[in-house]
């Protein structure tokens, strides 16, 4: 099954700050995320975030850990991208904004 994607404010503006190539290299690999968004695939690896149930984290595995990582969900064939930032901080980022939270909507 094919997901369809979209991105919940502000994290559009947090890819746009990416690296031009990280975001090319998460281009590159979105069609075959989309297909599967709950396994992990060639070139990134997909887990759960701890103490947050329906919640899934991404990373790219070309990339130190520490520079890509992203959080979404997947609401019946829509994932919804949360947050994309790197590893220092980034959690603790998306609690303050209330991004991981149940009532997050």
């Amino acid at each position: 099954m094919a997901y369809r994607f979209a991105f919940r404010q502000p994290s559009d503006e947090e890819y746009l700050s990416l690296p031009p190539l990280v975001r090319e290299t998460f281009e590159e690999l979105l069609p075959t995320f989309l297909e599967h968004p709950l396994r992990s695939g060639l070139g990134y690896s997909v887990g759960q975030v701890r103490g947050h149930p329906g919640l899934w984290k991404l990373k790219l595995t070309d990339f130190p850990p520490r520079v890509f990582r992203c959080v979404y969900e997947v609401d019946g064939d829509l994932v919804r991208f949360l947050g994309f930032g790197p590893r220092p901080g980034f959690y603790g980022k998306l609690r303050e904004a209330n991004r991981l939270s149940p009532s997050r909507f």
